[in-house]
């Protein structure tokens, strides 16, 4: 069972802004495939990046980073990751989710 956070739980950033949401699992993992997915205020679903990643050897990867740079409206709405994990077994995890709104000015 391998448990995934997601943080922060929620962001709000002016237009312009840059900022960052971390995917963290607890177990290494030695080949995975990680996507982001943003879920906007018409609730429609987007993969917001993907990629496959094998970790060689003994280096303990766990953890991803999605970076928004020069935020704008359209990138408001709910983030999450999801981690199909193919080695050492077969499992599909989800992280909790990010809020992400523009700040009023």
């Amino acid at each position: 069972n391998v448990k995934v956070t997601q943080t922060p739980t929620e962001m709000h950033l002016s237009i312009g802004d840059s900022t960052e949401i971390s995917c963290i699992w607890e177990k290494s993992i030695k080949r995975y495939r990680i996507s982001w997915y943003l879920v906007n205020k018409e609730n429609v679903t987007r993969i917001v990046s993907s990629d496959l990643i094998y970790v060689h050897n003994g280096t303990h990867e766990t953890k991803d980073v999605l970076v928004i740079e020069a935020a704008s409206a359209n990138d408001t709405g709910f983030y999450y990751c999801e981690i199909i994990i193919e080695i050492p077994f077969c499992k599909k995890v989800y992280g909790n989710g990010t809020m992400f709104e523009m700040k009023s000015e």
